[in-house]
């Protein structure tokens, strides 16, 4: 009965979704609201569909509207298709729609970053955290949403300092950089040569900056691009003919451009070494096919890090992230019951807060209407008294039962949404769980 009671006290947390799992990328679009109409859209969805509240998530693989629905019938997926002017197509990819404790289940999975296409990822909290503010802000959640969102924050808290879902880097950059740091060249004066100039090197360029390297030099088909990159570094951008005549030497190189054929041969790779020993050098591989010629290293015998080693260890730490759901779940699952008890316990604060307006009627009325003839014969000091003993008794009967409201209310950490830095340290969340 117990059971009954507390799912039906969540049952009007609703949600529609459709992530990669039910449909392929280009499948979301219909469902994607543009940034520019995003709030006037959103208002005239609740407005149209009865929604109390809602917030909605976008990302590269994901669409989630999270809404709170009372006294009503949940909204159908015909009707949110037809708000969106979205035909009602038997063949397309459909979101998923879950309540109560389903859905809330579900946010905190997306939040834990288990439900994630790379488990692990905390990127996706931050995303999370930003859409629940962007429509906070707007005046389109309320106390249903705000509480639920404390508590998918605190999940995600707790899931990530309790398990190891967030250890062992998946990407390959995150495993380049690894790499890169275990041969401890030093910042302040390795000579580092980026060949290249697309999204990886840029990827590579924040951990180089991180570490603080600062002799970069970027070379790249179009010199406008690697003068970019390199200016991140107060460094010189050249181009790929340019490396021909290169003769300030490198300690790092990185390559990573969309050559077909090997741009690194064994020839330029002598002129690059500039008489220096190449046993000493790194050589980073990260494109697909190699840059580097299967020569170079064979001949040279350059410390050599390429993209395929490194794809084989994020399929195995992706596999040892995976193998941490389980316990996230079950963290999980524990967070869910105290979410149960805090609705509980807000609808306990919520019943309470007319209160002390009944008490401050009760009083006037004794004073004013019940004891009015006996108050009259009294003198005024003996009536001032009275009074004052009565509004002590006033305060003190607010008091009491609003103060057992707020502690009943209280869960064991509440922080508020809107100031999440200041009050929680949202950033020093990332910070402490990050590699």
């Amino acid at each position: 009965m117990f059971v009954v009671l507390e799912e039906y006290m969540l049952s009007a947390y609703r949600l529609f979704t459709l992530t990669h799992r039910q449909a392929s990328l280009d499948q979301l679009e219909p469902y994607s609201i543009p940034a520019e109409v995003q709030n006037s859209t959103l208002s005239r969805l609740r407005k149209e569909l009865g929604w109390d509240e809602v917030f909605y998530l976008s990302t590269c693989n994901r669409i989630l509207f999270f809404f709170y629905q009372e006294d009503r019938d949940p909204t159908t997926l015909f009707e949110l298709q037809r708000s969106l002017g979205i035909p009602h197509d038997a063949d397309q990819a459909k979101p998923l729609f879950l309540s109560g404790s389903a859905a809330i289940l579900h946010l905190y999975d997306v939040a834990a970053s288990v439900d994630s296409m790379v488990v692990g990822e905390r990127e996706i909290l931050r995303q999370l955290r930003h859409a629940y503010l962007s429509c906070h802000d707007c005046g389109l959640c309320g106390d249903h949403l705000r509480i639920l969102m404390q508590s998918a924050v605190a999940a995600a808290k707790t899931v990530y300092h309790k398990t190891r879902i967030g250890q062992k880097p998946v990407s390959v950059v995150s495993l380049a950089a690894q790499r890169i740091r275990q041969q401890r060249l030093d910042p302040a004066k390795a000579r580092v040569l980026m060949v290249g100039a697309g999204q990886t090197n840029w990827l590579v360029s924040r951990f180089l900056v991180k570490q603080g390297f600062a002799n970069v030099t970027v070379a790249n088909r179009t010199i406008k691009k690697a003068e970019k990159l390199a200016a991140v570094f107060g460094g010189d951008g050249i181009s790929l003919e340019d490396l021909e005549t290169y003769d300030v030497g490198f300690d790092l190189l990185v390559v990573c451009t969309s050559a077909t054929t090997p741009i690194l041969t064994t020839d330029l790779f002598r002129k690059l070494l500039n008489g220096e020993k190449a046993t000493d050098k790194v050589v980073v591989d990260l494109s697909v096919p190699h840059n580097v010629e299967a020569k170079v290293v064979q001949k040279f015998r350059p410390t050599y890090i390429q993209i395929d080693d490194l794809r084989q260890l994020a399929q195995e730490n992706l596999a040892f992230r995976s193998g941490e759901v389980a316990q996230a779940r079950k963290l999980i699952g524990e967070q869910l019951s105290v979410f149960r008890e805090r609705v509980q316990q807000r609808r306990i604060e919520v019943a309470m807060k007319h209160v002390p307006d009944e008490i401050r009627s009760v009083r006037k009325k004794a004073m004013r209407v019940v004891f009015h003839r006996e108050l009259a014969s009294l003198d005024g000091d003996t009536v001032e008294l009275i009074e004052r003993m009565m509004h002590y008794m006033e305060k003190k009967c607010i008091g009491i039962p609003m103060k057992a409201a707020r502690e009943a209310a209280k869960p064991e950490e509440e922080f508020d949404l809107t100031d999440i830095e200041a009050k929680f340290g949202f950033e020093q969340l990332l910070k402490e769980t990050s590699e």
